[in-house]
């Protein structure tokens, strides 16, 4: 669930690194006739944001279980569920300019290229 997680997020522009990320499995089991049986998985993700993309990530995680091949062949089978541990980030000043110079760019009008005709010279 964790790769389909991390595809869904990186699908609407959202690239975390490797420490941002991260997944706990617990595994709920009873016994059924002596015998002990694997009821429900639950997954606990820990996951650290940039603060203006919560919404988008809120968006993912409501819908990648539905994405996932592991716990759609669970299904019927093995209930699944998941929580996630968010925080969000303040964006570093390199990110906080970059997106002032995007935003400052799409203001602009197209550049165009402007040639200069030869001069002609006298002979």
């Amino acid at each position: 669930m964790l790769g389909t997680l991390n595809g869904a997020l990186e699908v609407r522009g959202i690239r975390l690194a490797p420490q941002d990320i991260d997944a706990e499995a617990e595994g709920v089991m009873h016994l059924r006739d002596r015998m002990p049986m694997l009821e429900e998985i639950i997954v606990h993700y820990r996951l650290r944001v940039p603060a203006a993309a919560r919404e988008t990530v809120d968006r993912a995680l409501a819908t990648h279980d539905a994405k996932c091949p592991t716990a759609r062949s669970l299904e019927g089978a093995i209930k699944v569920t998941w929580t996630a541990e968010i925080t969000e980030t303040k964006p570093t000043l390199e990110e906080t300019l970059l997106a002032d110079e995007a935003r400052a760019d799409a203001l602009l009008p197209p550049r165009r290229e402007i040639r200069q005709r030869p001069t002609p010279h006298p002979e």
